[in-house]
């Protein structure tokens, strides 16, 4: 339900120190909470109001944020889009509602807000997935949008002759595009 939801996300903060970012993965649907719906930009700020919220939706190219988030992300009422989406406002006050509505929004968000793997802790995470992946009998993998820094990891596992599998990849676009 919604409100278990944001009572993770408040034990998540009182366990963060200020200005920590408080990350929560997807896999809930706003259609089978019993409010009906997902979380709000309030919710969220009621939820942790001393840290920033990056919640992932299901399938991880929506997010909900609080405000602290969106300012940390430099995005405001005046902000008109990021990337290759627009900034979803609420039609009353004109704010940002704190969703972001596009894969390329927020993995920016996700590479902003969020301490990023080096790329050695890349290529371990990829390798344990390629030994996974070969125990089940695959020998290819379809990465169909990627930004060029993931691509680059491949490349370098490639290169270092740990890349035991075939990878077929599409570079993902809009993302560059974010300022900041």
């Amino acid at each position: 339900s919604l409100t278990e939801m944001l009572n993770r996300i408040r034990q998540g903060a009182a366990k963060a120190k200020p200005g920590e970012v408080i990350v929560a993965s997807g896999g809930w649907n706003r259609a089978i909470f019993p409010e009906k719906r997902g979380p709000n930009k309030k919710d969220l700020d009621d939820a942790a109001p001393n840290n920033p919220v990056f919640l992932f939706q299901s399938g991880r190219n929506n997010a909900n944020l609080n405000s602290l988030a969106l300012k940390r992300l430099g995005i405001d009422r005046n902000t008109k889009d990021w990337g290759s989406f627009p900034i979803l406002k609420d039609e009353e006050s004109g704010e940002p509602t704190g969703e972001l509505s596009g894969g390329e929004q927020v993995l920016a968000a996700d590479e902003k807000l969020l301490p990023q793997p080096s790329v050695d802790k890349q290529i371990e995470w990829l390798m344990e997935d390629q030994q996974l992946q070969h125990s089940l009998g695959l020998t290819a993998i379809r990465e169909l949008s990627i930004p060029v820094e993931h691509m680059r990891v491949y490349q370098e596992m490639h290169r270092q002759g740990k890349l035991t599998m075939r990878v077929s990849m599409g570079l993902m676009f809009g993302v560059q595009h974010v300022d900041g």
